[in-house]
């Protein structure tokens, strides 16, 4: 038993920690004791409430208002202490009950106030480093600390002292040592944690036997599947540095999919390598299921590998076919074939995106990203008579598609029944969208919006959207009541230097360094769209559409770098004579320097060579809707909006007396109801992290909201 002498007198606490923080014991694997640790920062909202998880890789913290809920506790947010065994009772390790490691601190990792390196993050191994557990207020270093607020000391530091830390946001919320022992995020809450199936907090291993798995829910099914072992394997994390490509969804389909993969991401990643566990999906042995990923970018320049670890011994081997990459759609399709013996419960897939070829799984990656998808596999059942059906736009920004025919319990269709799917076109997409029809793979088998079959087996069609493509023609001024949007295209044709467009984002990286740059592949969206407003004597300036900043610069010297601001430049935009049909983008007053994408920065540059190549530039129109900004004011006060918390979808300003129809982003059905009133609250199915939500009103018109669970 750990016993600790509290200092602690009533002071005015710094934090208010959630309630039901207990003291903590020291115990043993054949009785253990089991915590959830919260970090004690309360000062900055990020940092709030966080969670200490090993998610198999890196230890981090995780956010939760009230606490690590019951449907999501795993062992991976579960730590026990456990004796040093030097004869003092305050010392211990901090082991995780996943993996069955230790906590430990790097060799060399300082912790000095001002040190360049008291960001060292900590590790896992099977060694770990001792602590001295202590009461925050009884360090006699502050007395600003909260009851039950404990630090953890590391004894072998060479310095005046270290404490075990919590690390912000620039960090990825790991964690690391640190000089201030009360420092907020230097103390630590404990909460004690029993998993459902544990009696009186055991460890006992939950045998394989599918009716002692198998609930109704499919998410408590997967954490019962993921706690059938006793720890789970060690992955590698691949060193390196992201691009700009990144997958923006990914789901699974097929007969083999129990419950589908569900992922959204809405921006870049801040980092080259991403798990994905929040979204997961459960498989069946046996079976077969595709993994559909969906990029920012045309995956067709790029090398896309997967791998497997079916036999769960932390080694991935090559999936086994190759992956089919559709241009158009920017997607890639993996067929898997989850073997016979393949063990039941928690692992991974991973996926790798970069410019060149990997030699390995574990191979560094430089301008890619590296995925772990964590899924969970189950036992087959090789009598079924149902199918898995699903659904996914091709552009979800310029539609949306979903299953309208409700499933049986499992979540799948009965072979010979009929099914109904609708495809929506989203009226507030850029330019004119066209339904293309339903695709089976590549083959048409509807022009209709909404289009029923027979069920023969497992099925995934995709909505097929389209806008017009840009189109090539001299360049015309326009004004910003009337405007005409271009992308600007680089006439360079070798292989590196073909098709980059000029594009103003702030989003930099190890790929594009500057935030005027030239990239590819272009999309129509606003950071590669600009107009030309008339300057004065025969001059432009070149203004963006989602900045309305102005291209400008202020040197004359050769390889100086354009930027934007509000005043801008004035250019002057000629036929360049070269036999290509380009133009010339002449900077004001400079005859012989023009506008050039920098070979390997890609940033815009002045250049005095080039003329019709890397100097010479084609102007793309691309037909956009232009907002009235009064009918907008007007809209607003009126349109329907919605968040998604837990489960829960709450729209604003519904329509009363229509409709909700809520839906997966594979298409899948969670729930129809009726709108009673504008403020309307629904309880979904299941608490999806992302739901498309269609709102249809009386007259049968109907607004797509996508909704993410923050």
């Amino acid at each position: 038993m750990l016993t600790v002498v509290c200092a602690f007198t009533g002071a005015q606490a710094a934090v208010t920690p959630v309630a039901g923080s207990t003291t903590p014991k020291v115990s043993t694997s054949e009785a253990p004791v089991w915590y959830t640790l919260m970090s004690s920062h309360m000062t900055e909202t990020d940092r709030q409430n966080r969670f200490l998880k090993y998610n198999g890789t890196t230890i981090v913290t995780e956010q939760f208002s009230a606490g690590v809920p019951q449907a999501v506790l795993s062992g991976d947010y579960m730590w026990r202490l456990e004796s040093a065994g030097d004869g003092t009772d305050s010392h211990v390790y901090l082991v995780n009950k996943s993996s069955g490691l230790r906590i430990s601190v790097p060799s060399g990792a300082t912790a000095e106030d001002g040190s360049s390196n008291v960001n060292t993050p900590l590790v896992m191994n099977s060694t770990g480093t001792v602590w001295d557990l202590q009461l925050s207020s009884s360090t006699g270093l502050s007395s600003d600390c909260a009851a039950n607020q404990y630090c953890f000391k590391y004894i072998g530091y060479s310095g005046a002292r270290a404490y075990f830390n919590a690390m912000g946001l620039g960090s990825d919320y790991g964690v690391t040592i640190y000089a201030a022992g009360v420092h907020q995020a230097s103390g630590w809450f404990f909460y004690e944690a029993h998993l459902d199936e544990e009696e009186g907090g055991g460890d006992e291993e939950i045998s394989g036997e599918a009716g002692e798995y198998i609930v109704e829910n499919p998410f408590e099914t997967m954490i019962r599947l993921g706690r059938m072992n006793d720890s789970n394997p060690i992955y590698t994390m691949p060193s390196g540095n992201g691009g700009s490509a990144y997958i923006t969804s990914a789901i699974t389909t097929g007969n083999g999919v129990m419950y589908p993969l569900g992922y959204v991401a809405g921006s870049q990643p801040g980092k080259h390598f991403v798990i994905v566990s929040k979204a997961t999906s459960l498989v069946t042995q046996g079976e077969a299921f595709d993994l559909v990923i969906t990029e920012n970018v045309s995956p067709s320049s790029q090398t896309v590998t997967m791998y497997t670890d079916w036999n769960r011994d932390g080694v991935y081997e090559d999936a086994a076919t190759e992956p089919v990459i559709d241009a158009s759609a920017k997607s890639i399709k993996q067929t898997f074939n989850v073997p016979d013996d393949a063990k039941l419960g928690k692992t991974r897939i991973r996926v790798r995106i970069e410019s060149s070829e990997s030699s390995s799984a574990n191979a560094n990656v430089s301008g890619g990203r590296v995925y772990d998808f964590v899924i969970y596999v189950m036992e087959g059942d090789g009598d079924r008579t149902d199918a898995f059906v699903s659904v996914s736009s091709s552009d979800s920004d310029l539609g949306s598609a979903y299953i309208v025919t409700e499933a049986n319990e499992s979540g799948r269709y009965e072979i010979g029944s009929e099914v109904t799917v609708e495809a929506v076109i989203n009226e507030d997409a850029a330019g004119a969208v066209t339904f293309e029809g339903w695709y089976l793979g590549d083959e048409l088998v509807s022009e209709d919006l909404q289009y029923t079959f027979e069920v023969s087996g497992s099925t995934y069609l995709i909505a097929r959207f389209s806008i017009p493509e840009p189109v090539l023609e001299a360049p015309v001024v326009s004004t910003a009541d009337n405007p005409v949007w271009y992308q600007i295209m680089n006439a360079h044709t070798a292989a590196e230097r073909s098709e980059r467009c000029i594009a103003y984002d702030v989003n930099t990286d190890a790929t594009y360094s500057t935030v005027l740059r030239a990239e590819k592949p272009a999309d129509t969206t606003d950071k590669y769209l600009w107009r030309l407003e008339d300057a004065g004597n025969g001059y432009v300036y070149l203004i963006n559409r989602g900045s309305d900043l102005r291209i400008s610069c202020n040197s004359t010297e050769i390889n100086a770098q354009f930027t934007v601001s509000e005043t801008g430049s004035k250019f002057l935009i000629q036929p360049s004579g070269n036999s290509n049909g380009s133009y010339t983008i002449v900077y004001e007053g400079m005859n012989e320097k023009y506008m050039n994408a920098q070979d390997g920065l890609w940033a815009i540059v002045i250049y005095n060579a080039g003329i019709g190549t890397g100097s010479g530039w084609y102007f793309y129109r691309v037909d956009v809707s232009e907002p009235s900004g009064i009918e907008n004011a007007v809209a607003d006060e009126t349109t329907v909006k919605g968040t998604l918390d837990n489960g829960k979808v709450t729209l604003f300003n519904a329509p009363e007396g229509g409709k909700v129809t809520a839906v997966s982003l594979s298409g899948q059905l969670l729930g129809t109801y009726p709108v009673t009133s504008a403020y309307s609250e629904y309880d979904i199915k299941y608490p999806e992290r992302f739901v498309i939500v269609v709102v249809e009103d009386e007259n049968g018109a109907k607004t797509i909201l996508k909704l993410y669970d923050k």
